[in-house]
């Protein structure tokens, strides 16, 4: 994600909102999947660095990118969805009957 976001679109990089989208509800599903022990909190204030770090990237690069202040409550937004999916899913799997009547025995 890292890549296509800081490459310049004549080599291949990718950007608009829907890249963002897709990219930020994916990292953000991830991240709370890899590292569920961090609070919603936490994750989202990792994710916001590296949305920012990539947003400051692109205006300091100077090779056809730029900073957008969209793009990055777009990232924000995303990674809110994408962690809350996780949740979801982590307590689908944990409140399931099956789960339940795995821990009684």
């Amino acid at each position: 994600m890292i890549y296509f976001g800081l490459v310049p679109a004549a080599w291949g990089g990718q950007g608009g909102y829907p890249a963002h989208v897709v990219g930020f509800v994916a990292l953000g599903f991830l991240t709370q999947q890899a590292f569920g022990r961090y609070s919603f909190v936490r994750a989202m204030v990792l994710l916001a660095m590296v949305g920012a770090g990539i947003e400051i990237a692109q205006g300091l690069m100077g090779q056809g990118r730029h900073a957008d202040l969209g793009d990055f409550v777009v990232d924000l937004i995303a990674s809110a969805v994408g962690l809350t999916l996780s949740l979801i899913l982590t307590w689908v799997r944990t409140s399931a009957p099956s789960a339940r009547a795995s821990e009684a025995e």
